[in-house]
Order: C-alpha cells, then structure tokens, then sequence
C-alpha cells in the first residue's frame, strides 16, 4: 500500500480534513513502516488489521492516519499535516463539501482597543460560538486565515491555537493544527482525541503583533470554517471579518 504522510484520506491532498482524521482515530495502531518519515514522498506501508469507522477516511484502512509511520495514531502525526498542508500529489484532487451551514457568526475576532499606537504590542483573540449561539457536539474546528498587515514590525505577527480552550488542552485531550504559509494564510485547527464531543463557546485563538507606526491597518478574513463531531458528521460555520 501506499501513503503520502499527512493525506489521511487519500483524496491527493493535505487539508483540515485530514487533521480531524487524526484526532477521530487516535490511539490506533499498527504495523509501523519501515521508513519513519514525515516527508512528502510516497511510501510503502503494510495493511492494517482495521478501518477507519468516521471522518473523511471513513472506510479506508486506518494506516493512512499513522502519518509518520510509527505504528502508533498520536501527536507526531500531527506534525506531517502541518508541515505537508496543501501539499498535492495528484493533478486533480478531490474536494469535500461541508453537508450544511449555520445562519450567525461562529469565528469572529476581538481585542481591547480597534485602534493601535506606534511600538504597542498588540493581541487580537479568536473566538468560536457564543452565548447566544453555542457550539454544540463539537469534536474538531478548522479554518483557514486570510491576513493583511502594514505598519507592523517585520516577523512579529504570529497566530496560534490556544493550549487551554474550552475544545479541550494541547496534549492532553487535543491537538493542534497551525500552518502559516508566510505570505498572508493560515490553516488552523483543533481536534479532541478522546473521542467524547463538547458544547460550548469561547476563545480558542489569538494573534499578535508588533505595530511600527500609526498608519498601519490590519485586515482579517477566515475563508472557510468548519467543525466535526467524534462520528466525522461535518457542518459548515460562518465567520465575521476584523
């Protein structure tokens, strides 16, 4: 058999998608492949012994979500689809479709003040759900980040999927996805790996930057948004531009 590290699914691609699957089927485990490697090449590995039951791989032997090929579904596979993400390996690949859509904003953007000074650090939170409109039986969140900034120091802007939210803790009943391709997008996600779904709303994320003057802006779009419950059931999330 072959995989491509990081294409959980074997739809060609490295995507969001592919994340959750890692989260889905975590703690499976197999024969290893003889070569342990996150590189983005084809490489041969052995059957195993079961089949991914949900998420987009659903019905595929459960190696594919084995990223690295140790053996063992944990958080170093998550490191493949983070480096590999939107890495293609075929002409045309497969794309998914989000089943259905909610009607309110479910990732938006806050911070302190809209208006920033020159030299001023600066944190911008990422929110999913609200009072009003929670988040429920949510096992896994993705979205992809389009940024524009001026006026801030070059190398300080960063953006990362919090340790603690209420999705759950990095390392602990989560994993964390964030690929930043350095030229204004960023793929970022959160996946429990219990296999038990939560209900809330909340902070899941922040952005910081350095400002160099004050006559800067920053613009902040999410593309697509999405969450799946433990079974891989997808539904398609709105989003508020900053």
């Amino acid at each position: 058999l072959i995989v491509w590290p990081g294409d959980t699914d074997n739809d060609f691609q490295v995507g969001t998608l592919d994340f959750f699957n890692v989260g889905i089927h975590f703690g499976g485990s197999g024969d290893p492949r003889n070569t342990i490697t996150n590189a983005w090449l084809p490489q041969t590995a052995n059957f195993w012994d079961s089949t991914m039951t949900a998420g987009s791989g659903a019905g595929l032997n459960m190696v594919y979500a084995d990223c690295n090929g140790d053996g063992v579904i944990n958080l170093d596979d998550t490191l493949a689809v983070q480096q590999n993400f939107a890495s293609i390996h075929a002409m045309k690949p497969i794309q998914h479709k989000p089943a259905k859509k909610n009607e309110y904003g479910s990732i938006f953007f806050t911070s302190d003040s809209p208006i920033y000074g020159a030299n001023q650090f600066v944190t911008i939170d990422i929110h999913a759900g609200t009072s009003d409109h929670i988040l429920e039986q949510v096992y896994g969140l993705g979205f992809d980040l389009n940024y524009s900034a001026s006026g801030i120091v070059p190398g300080s802007f960063h953006v990362q999927m919090n340790d603690l939210s209420w999705v759950g803790e990095v390392t602990v009943d989560a994993i964390r996805l964030g690929a930043d391709d350095g030229n204004g997008a960023a793929h970022l996600g959160l996946c429990r790996i219990d296999h038990s779904n939560v209900s809330s709303y909340g902070v899941i994320g922040h952005i910081t930057f350095l400002t160099s003057t004050v006559n800067g802006s920053i613009d902040l779009d999410v593309s697509t948004a999405f969450q799946t419950d433990s079974a891989g059931s997808l539904l398609d999330l709105e989003s508020e531009p900053y």
